[in-house]
Protein backbone atom coordinates (compact mmCIF):
# COMPACT_ATOMS: atom_id res chain seq x y z
CA UNK A 1 0.00 0.00 0.00
CA UNK A 2 3.04 2.26 -0.02
CA UNK A 3 3.94 4.80 -2.67
CA UNK A 4 7.64 4.30 -1.88
CA UNK A 5 10.01 2.45 -4.20
CA UNK A 6 10.91 -0.11 -1.52
CA UNK A 7 8.47 -3.02 -1.88
CA UNK A 8 10.09 -5.28 0.75
CA UNK A 9 8.92 -5.53 4.36
CA UNK A 10 11.52 -2.93 5.38
CA UNK A 11 9.17 -0.38 3.82
CA UNK A 12 7.62 -0.20 7.31
CA UNK A 13 10.69 1.71 8.51
CA UNK A 14 10.73 3.85 5.36
CA UNK A 15 7.07 4.77 5.91
CA UNK A 16 7.87 5.70 9.49
CA UNK A 17 10.67 8.01 8.31
CA UNK A 18 8.33 9.52 5.69
CA UNK A 19 5.67 10.18 8.34
CA UNK A 20 8.17 11.70 10.78
CA UNK A 21 9.36 14.07 8.04
CA UNK A 22 5.76 15.05 7.28
CA UNK A 23 5.34 16.32 10.85
CA UNK A 24 8.79 17.91 10.96
CA UNK A 25 9.96 15.34 13.51
CA UNK A 26 7.92 17.29 16.07
CA UNK A 27 5.08 14.85 16.76
CA UNK A 28 4.96 11.17 17.66
CA UNK A 29 4.33 8.65 14.91
CA UNK A 30 2.42 5.46 15.70
CA UNK A 31 2.87 2.73 13.10
CA UNK A 32 -0.05 0.41 12.41
CA UNK A 33 0.97 -3.12 11.44
CA UNK A 34 -1.05 -5.89 9.83
CA UNK A 35 -2.43 -8.40 12.34
CA UNK A 36 -4.55 -10.48 9.98
CA UNK A 37 -4.19 -12.48 6.80
CA UNK A 38 -6.02 -11.27 3.70
CA UNK A 39 -6.89 -14.89 2.96
CA UNK A 40 -8.17 -15.74 6.45
CA UNK A 41 -11.90 -15.90 6.90
CA UNK A 42 -12.58 -15.89 3.19
CA UNK A 43 -13.92 -18.54 0.86
CA UNK A 44 -11.16 -17.82 -1.65
CA UNK A 45 -8.50 -20.48 -1.01
CA UNK A 46 -6.50 -19.14 -3.97
CA UNK A 47 -5.39 -16.18 -1.82
CA UNK A 48 -3.07 -18.44 0.22
CA UNK A 49 -1.03 -19.32 -2.85
CA UNK A 50 -0.54 -15.64 -3.64
CA UNK A 51 1.05 -14.83 -0.27
CA UNK A 52 -1.96 -13.19 1.33
CA UNK A 53 -1.88 -15.24 4.50
CA UNK A 54 -1.05 -13.97 7.97
CA UNK A 55 2.52 -12.60 8.37
CA UNK A 56 4.70 -15.16 10.22
CA UNK A 57 5.93 -14.19 13.70
CA UNK A 58 9.48 -13.49 12.47
CA UNK A 59 8.17 -11.02 9.87
CA UNK A 60 5.72 -9.45 12.30
CA UNK A 61 8.55 -9.04 14.85
CA UNK A 62 10.80 -7.47 12.22
CA UNK A 63 8.13 -4.98 11.15
CA UNK A 64 7.53 -3.88 14.76
CA UNK A 65 11.21 -3.33 15.50
CA UNK A 66 11.90 -1.80 12.07
CA UNK A 67 9.27 0.82 12.92
CA UNK A 68 10.80 1.42 16.37
CA UNK A 69 14.38 1.65 15.07
CA UNK A 70 13.22 4.17 12.47
CA UNK A 71 11.60 6.44 15.04
CA UNK A 72 8.10 5.16 15.78
CA UNK A 73 6.81 6.23 19.18
CA UNK A 74 4.47 3.26 19.26
CA UNK A 75 3.22 0.25 17.36
CA UNK A 76 -0.42 -0.74 16.82
CA UNK A 77 -1.70 -4.00 15.39
CA UNK A 78 -4.69 -3.80 13.03
CA UNK A 79 -7.19 -6.63 12.68
CA UNK A 80 -10.03 -6.55 10.22
CA UNK A 81 -13.70 -7.23 10.94
CA UNK A 82 -13.34 -11.01 10.60
CA UNK A 83 -11.87 -11.03 14.12
CA UNK A 84 -14.56 -8.97 15.77
CA UNK A 85 -14.66 -9.40 19.53
CA UNK A 86 -11.39 -11.32 19.82
CA UNK A 87 -7.68 -10.73 19.58
CA UNK A 88 -5.89 -12.78 16.99
CA UNK A 89 -3.63 -15.09 19.07
CA UNK A 90 -0.92 -14.86 16.41
CA UNK A 91 0.05 -11.37 17.61
CA UNK A 92 0.51 -12.53 21.21
CA UNK A 93 4.25 -13.49 21.10
CA UNK A 94 5.36 -10.19 19.59
CA UNK A 95 2.98 -8.20 21.82
CA UNK A 96 4.33 -9.92 24.94
CA UNK A 97 7.91 -9.28 23.86
CA UNK A 98 7.20 -5.60 23.30
CA UNK A 99 5.41 -5.46 26.67
CA UNK A 100 8.43 -7.01 28.43
CA UNK A 101 10.61 -4.25 26.96
CA UNK A 102 8.15 -1.44 27.67
CA UNK A 103 10.40 0.50 30.05
CA UNK A 104 13.39 0.15 27.74
CA UNK A 105 11.39 1.18 24.66
CA UNK A 106 9.94 4.19 26.51
CA UNK A 107 13.39 5.42 27.58
CA UNK A 108 15.31 8.10 25.74
CA UNK A 109 17.12 7.18 22.52
CA UNK A 110 20.74 8.35 22.25
CA UNK A 111 23.80 7.25 20.30
CA UNK A 112 26.14 6.48 23.26
CA UNK A 113 28.91 5.85 20.70
CA UNK A 114 27.07 2.84 19.28
CA UNK A 115 26.82 2.46 15.50
CA UNK A 116 26.57 -0.19 12.84
CA UNK A 117 29.38 -0.25 10.31
CA UNK A 118 27.06 -1.89 7.77
CA UNK A 119 24.31 0.33 6.33
CA UNK A 120 21.93 -2.64 6.03
CA UNK A 121 21.84 -2.99 9.82
CA UNK A 122 20.10 -0.09 11.51
CA UNK A 123 19.97 0.32 15.27
CA UNK A 124 18.94 2.45 18.20
CA UNK A 125 20.42 2.62 21.66
CA UNK A 126 18.42 3.12 24.85
CA UNK A 127 19.53 3.57 28.45
CA UNK A 128 17.41 2.10 31.23
CA UNK A 129 18.46 1.45 34.85
CA UNK A 130 22.05 2.48 34.00
CA UNK A 131 22.29 -0.22 31.31
CA UNK A 132 22.53 0.27 27.57
CA UNK A 133 20.15 -1.62 25.29
CA UNK A 134 20.75 -1.93 21.57
CA UNK A 135 17.99 -2.88 19.17
CA UNK A 136 19.39 -3.77 15.74
CA UNK A 137 17.55 -4.85 12.59
CA UNK A 138 18.87 -6.23 9.33
CA UNK A 139 16.75 -4.32 6.81
CA UNK A 140 18.04 -6.49 3.99
CA UNK A 141 16.66 -9.64 2.38
CA UNK A 142 20.23 -11.02 2.53
CA UNK A 143 22.14 -12.46 5.50
CA UNK A 144 24.58 -9.93 6.93
CA UNK A 145 27.59 -10.13 9.23
CA UNK A 146 27.84 -6.67 10.75
CA UNK A 147 30.35 -4.98 12.99
CA UNK A 148 28.77 -2.78 15.62
CA UNK A 149 30.82 -0.37 17.70
CA UNK A 150 29.89 -0.54 21.37
CA UNK A 151 31.44 0.38 24.71
CA UNK A 152 33.93 -2.31 25.73
CA UNK A 153 32.70 -5.05 28.02
CA UNK A 154 30.31 -7.94 28.22
CA UNK A 155 27.03 -7.83 26.32
CA UNK A 156 24.11 -10.28 26.45
CA UNK A 157 21.28 -11.12 24.11
CA UNK A 158 18.08 -9.90 25.75
CA UNK A 159 15.64 -12.30 24.08
CA UNK A 160 16.33 -15.90 23.29
CA UNK A 161 19.40 -17.63 24.62
CA UNK A 162 20.93 -14.75 26.71
CA UNK A 163 24.16 -15.52 24.91
CA UNK A 164 27.17 -13.60 26.19
CA UNK A 165 28.79 -11.41 23.55
CA UNK A 166 32.26 -10.02 24.20
CA UNK A 167 33.19 -6.80 22.47
CA UNK A 168 36.72 -7.05 21.22
CA UNK A 169 38.28 -3.59 21.04
CA UNK A 170 34.80 -2.06 21.32
CA UNK A 171 33.30 -3.98 18.39
CA UNK A 172 30.69 -6.74 18.27
CA UNK A 173 30.56 -8.89 15.14
CA UNK A 174 27.05 -10.27 14.72
CA UNK A 175 25.46 -12.50 12.10
CA UNK A 176 21.96 -11.44 11.03
CA UNK A 177 19.58 -13.54 9.00
CA UNK A 178 17.40 -11.70 6.45
CA UNK A 179 15.05 -9.28 8.25
CA UNK A 180 16.51 -10.34 11.59
CA UNK A 181 16.23 -8.49 14.90
CA UNK A 182 18.79 -8.60 17.71
CA UNK A 183 18.40 -6.97 21.10
CA UNK A 184 21.29 -6.93 23.53
CA UNK A 185 22.40 -5.14 26.68
CA UNK A 186 25.48 -4.59 28.78
CA UNK A 187 23.50 -5.19 31.98
CA UNK A 188 22.77 -8.39 33.88
CA UNK A 189 19.55 -10.01 32.68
Amino acid sequence: HSDLLNKTISVVGDECIKNLKSVGNEKPVLMTLQAFGWSEGTKHKSLFGKGYSYPPEKIQRFMAYDAIVNGASGVLFFQDMRYRGMINPKIKPVSLELKSLHDVLASETKKYGVKSLDSRVKLITKRFNKNLYIIAVNRSKEPVTANITVPKGEWRSVHGDSKILNSQNGTLTLRFEPYDVKIFSNGKQ
